[in-house]
Order: structure tokens, then C-alpha cells, then sequence
């Protein structure tokens, strides 16, 4: 059912995508193009080799505490699935990409309503693939729609909107401007990040296409990774915005673990126990750590995270040990703040005898709930 649904979405934005080609076309030949120019900064290299290998990181190195967070259930508010979450002004803010709506909690878990709705009116949207908060204002990304939709934060009204560049399927506030990360349809070509004014004026173009790695597919791999850095899909350099550019900010250097960028074929399968290289996946970009997680295959997957303190520019790696006293409590985070990793548990795990999870202070949800938020405090 998943393959079925994902060859739909995709055949779907194929022909929600025609329209805009010559569009896009005559966009790339009028944009400006800004090379990345490492030299210009500093570049932190993050090495992730047998000599920073741990057999188990701790959690207890760097996690204060654990709190929890269950999003209240209402009718109004009934999440599927949580695809994006920002926390502002405190605040929670969260997209639901299969139930096409955003919804806002407060920061103890209560519904407070939700953003705009479906339709083609002033305000309205219909196909949301991404979210961003900045300056009590909510952009609302419409992919079908190909704009921006711009909210009032504490209000929930409608603003304004701006055509979006074609094919943008991710946004971030940056400064005075916002970065677009958009997709291609066209063979060989890889997604790449532009750069516009607060309205969709001045397009620029980032980053070229061209990074061969685009061809292995793997849903979820981050891509704005917070703290104002970005990167594309699998990709192990990290990058931050300077003026009207982006230059290279850390690179995470797996040695010979490192994925070929030219020679992997279209729709190679990284977790076939043939694979033996690393690719980065989650990336979490904290205030005092940056946090990201690769799989090691080879005939069992292996799910390991690397650590990496910015101040002292040292990094360690392994498989994550939950220390801190909650039984059975997966460390998988999903999203983060500058000062906390954020996981997100399905109220299923509550009701299995076999993987019963006991929280001090909150109710047990029952199965028709809400997801509960776990949020790991950085120290």
C-alpha cells in the first residue's frame, strides 16, 4: 500500500509540475548563479572513523532531562501524521501533510485551532508540503498552488501570499529572505536550493544541480537541518547562508565509508546488505552539538548517531544507550530546537503489554489519541 500511494503522489505532482517547465526554464536562464566558495569560511570537518568510535554513546552525556508533551486529541485537531514541527514564542506549530492542515498547540500540548483551509480563495490552500515560523508570522508552502501563504501567528488570519519558485517543496525563513528547496522532474538533474526577497522577488540560485547522489531515494533525509543550515538529500556537507550565498559549513568526512557521488545507479538500495558505505539522514543542528544519524547495513541495519561539540570541535559516534531511567523508551528524534532533540511517540506503544511505556505525571493515551512529544533537553 505505501509503494501504491507514493507512485500515485508521485504521478500527481508529475502533472501538477507541467504547467510551470517553461516557466521554469526561462527562471534558471535568468537567474543569477553564486558558486559555493569554501575558502571564504572556515569549513569544520566532522570525522566519523575507527578512532572516535564509541560501542555505546550515552544519553546521559548530554541530555539534562526528559520531558513529555501529549498533544491534546479534539475533533478539530486529530493528527495522522506529525510532518513538521516548530515551536515559537511557545508555541507549537505542526503540519500535517495527510490531513493537508496546520494546526497550533501551546506548549504544554493544548489545541488552540487551525491555519487557513482547503479551497482556492484568498487564504486558502491545496497541497501543503512545508511550514516555517519567523516574526509572529506562519509561511505556509503551497506546492499545487505554487505560492507562499503567509499567516498571523498569534491570530491564525490570513495575510498575504507570493508566487513560490516552480517545484518548491521546502521553505525557511532566512534573515530578510527565504530559501526554497525544489525539486526536478528532469532526469540527472538534482533538487537544488534558491534564494528570494521577502515577496518571491530577486530568484537566485544557490547551489547548481548536478549531484549524482540525488538518484538514491530515500524519504526523510534532512534538508533544513536548524540553526540556519541546509543541505541536500544524503548529502555530507552542511551549509549556511552569507549575503546572497551559501558556503560550506561543516563536512561530516566518513573516510572510506563515504558514498560515491557518480558511480551508484538509479534507485540503488541502501539498506541491501550489499551496501557498505555511510549517508547522512537526520541532521539536527543544536545550539551547543550537532546531532545526525546514518544506518550501518550489511546484512543487519544498524541505526548509529554522531555527535558533534561545536566548541570544542570534537566528535564521537555509535549506537545511542538510553540511560536515563525510562524503560523501553525509543531514542528516535525526529525533530529538534537549539535546545532540545524531539521525538514523537504513536499512543500504540502505550497499549502493548510487551513495550509498555510508564510516564511519570500524564495519563496513559488511549489508541485513538494524539502523539505524545518527547523532548530530550540538552545540556
Amino acid at each position: 500500500m505505501k509503494t501504491n500511494s507514493k507512485n500515485r503522489r508521485f504521478a500527481l505532482m508529475t502533472k501538477l509540475i507541467i504547467p510551470f517547465v517553461v516557466l521554469w526554464t526561462l527562471t534558471l536562464f535568468s537567474c543569477k548563479r553564486s558558486d559555493i566558495k569554501p575558502t571564504d569560511h572556515r569549513v569544520e570537518i566532522i570525522e566519523i572513523n575507527d578512532i572516535n568510535a564509541k560501542e555505546e554513546v550515552l544519553l546521559s552525556d548530554f541530555v539534562e532531562k526528559v520531558r513529555f508533551i501529549p498533544l491534546e486529541t479534539s475533533r478539530n485537531g486529530f493528527i495522522i501524521e506529525i510532518s513538521e514541527l516548530i515551536g515559537s514564542e511557545g508555541s507549537l506549530f505542526i503540519l500535517d501533510r495527510p490531513n493537508n492542515c496546520v494546526l497550533k498547540y501551546s506548549k504544554s500540548g493544548e489545541f488552540i485551532g487551525k491555519i487557513g483551509g482547503k479551497g482556492k480563495g484568498p487564504g486558502e490552500y491545496t497541497q501543503i508540503v512545508d511550514i516555517d515560523v519567523s516574526n509572529n508570522k506562519v509561511y505556509v508552502l503551497d506546492f499545487s498552488g505554487q505560492k507562499v501563504l503567509i499567516y498571523d501567528a498569534e491570530k491564525l488570519s490570513y495575510i498575504s501570499d507570493f508566487t513560490s519558485p516552480p517545484g518548491s517543496i521546502g521553505i525557511e525563513k532566512s534573515r530578510d529572505k527565504f530559501i526554497f528547496y525544489c525539486t526536478s522532474f528532469s532526469p540527472g538533474v538534482a533538487p537544488s536550493f534558491y534564494l528570494t526577497g521577502e515577496n518571491g522577488s530577486g530568484l537566485r540560485k544557490l547551489i547548481d544541480s548536478g549531484y549524482a547522489q540525488a538518484s538514491i531515494k530515500i524519504e526523510g533525509s534532512s534538508i533544513f537541518c536548524g540553526g540556519g543550515v541546509v543541505s541536500r538529500s544524503n548529502e555530507s556537507a552542511l551549509y549556511a547562508r552569507s549575503k546572497d550565498s551559501l558556503y560550506m559549513k561543516y563536512q561530516i568526512n566518513f573516510g572510506k565509508k563515504e558514498m560515491p557521488e557518480m558511480s551508484l545507479p538509479e534507485g540503488y538500495n541502501v539498506f541491501g546488505k550489499d551496501f557498505n558505505y555511510y549517508y547522512r539522514y537526520k541532521t539536527y543542528n543544536c545550539a551547543n552539538t550537532l546531532w545526525f544519524d546514518f544506518f550501518k547495513t550489511g546484512g543487519t541495519i544498524e541505526r548509529l548517531y554522531g555527535v558533534y561539540n561545536k566548541k570544542s570541535g570534537q566528535a564521537i559516534w555509535g549506537a545511542v544507550k538510553n540511560d536515563l531511567g525510562y524503560d523501553h523508551l525509543p531514542f528516535y528524534p525526529t525533530f529538534s530546537t537549539s535546545e532540545s532533540l524531539i521525538g514523537v511517540l504513536s499512543p500504540e506503544i502505550f497499549n502493548t503489554t510487551e513495550n509498555q511505556l510508564i510516564i511519570p505525571g500524564i495519563n496513559l493515551p488511549q489508541i485513538t489519541d494524539n502523539p505524545v512529544l518527547v523532548y530530550f533537553d540538552l545540556k
